[in-house]
């Protein structure tokens, strides 16, 4: 169809078209995020996500005569999806064993009475349902991009896009939590979604049950989100905390004030391996450290003279 709509359901056509787009690339970023913040080993896979976005939307761009039919795929989708997630974020995913490569971060010594589960079964069921998701979101944002002309579709598509795109950047620039990222995506589908019944009050509900599943994965597994990541920190010793980074092991924090490490052979062996490459320099004034982590080598550095330091880390938190 390439005739603009009249004036009034033009503007709710409009909003529509929008509303999708905003939700589709919302739900998107959130998922990139999500998935890998509790299934450790997604985040090896995160183009995955990407992939299965795009595929699906693209299946549902094919099925827009269909839409009011593929628009129920998303209940089952959203509450498998979020279930799985939750099944997999409390069990061991294990990796094919292979001595030319080396994952950072996996432990062998784990007990037996932990449930495992393989790499293959949980990358494609993964993958599936994301994809399963996102057909229906193409299928309805096709069916509004048909009722304007090219230009004007394209141009109301990307305005919905960017929007979603921010919303989700200041979210997360906000450490907001997941359940907090669902609730403005699953908000926006199920607004646009309500006027229509019975599948608006009837995805309301299946949207309020996702938002509690996605929730539950927090209880087990505490952590503060990041703008980049889930990070959990525990204390492992007197002066020591370990630091996890989406689930992985990611750095100890240290105390290596001479206090602690006289205390401590293991600690001061450690405190010289960090020292030992400023035994090169004679002297020094204004360092500079990329990746500052948790500020293991700043501390060091005060102690040892530094006047002047630019710790240089991405991660806020």
């Amino acid at each position: 169809m390439t005739g603009a709509p009249p004036p009034a359901e033009g503007r709710r056509a409009a909003l529509r078209l929008g509303g999708y787009s905003f939700v589709i690339l919302f739900l998107e970023l959130a998922l990139i995020r999500y998935l890998p913040g509790y299934v450790r080993v997604f985040g090896f896979y995160l183009n995955f996500v990407l992939i299965a976005a795009f595929l699906g939307m693209g299946v549902g761009l094919l099925k827009v005569e269909d839409a009011a039919r593929v628009r129920w795929l998303a209940l089952p989708a959203l509450l498998a999806l979020f279930g799985v997630t939750n099944v997999f974020a409390n069990v061991v995913v294990e990796q094919p064993v292979d001595p030319n490569e080396l994952l950072w971060g996996i432990f062998t010594d784990i007990a037996p009475s932990v449930r495992r589960i393989g790499i293959l079964p949980v990358t494609v069921l993964l993958f599936t349902l994301t994809a399963l998701l996102f057909v229906p979101l193409g299928a309805l944002m096709g069916r509004e991009f048909r009722k304007f002309p090219p230009l004007t579709a394209y141009s109301i598509d990307i305005a919905g896009s960017l929007l979603g795109i921010l919303a989700f950047g200041v979210a997360s620039a906000l450490w907001l939590p997941p359940v907090a990222w669902f609730a403005v995506a699953l908000g926006a589908w199920t607004a646009l979604a309500w006027p229509s019944r019975p599948f608006g009050p009837a995805f309301a509900a299946a949207a309020a049950v996702s938002l509690t599943l996605a929730y539950w994965p927090a209880r087990a597994n505490p952590g503060r989100w990041s703008p980049y990541y889930r990070i959990a920190v525990s204390r492992t010793a007197p002066g020591a905390y370990s630091l996890d980074v989406n689930g992985s092991f990611h750095q100890y924090m240290l105390d290596f004030t001479p206090e602690a490490t006289a205390q401590d052979a293991a600690l001061a062996t450690i405190r010289g391996h960090y020292l030992r490459p400023l035994a090169a320099v004679s002297s020094f004034d204004t360092v500079l450290v990329l990746g500052a982590g948790t500020g293991n080598d700043v501390a060091l550095l005060l102690e040892a003279g530094a006047s002047y330091i630019d710790a240089v880390e991405i991660d806020p938190a």
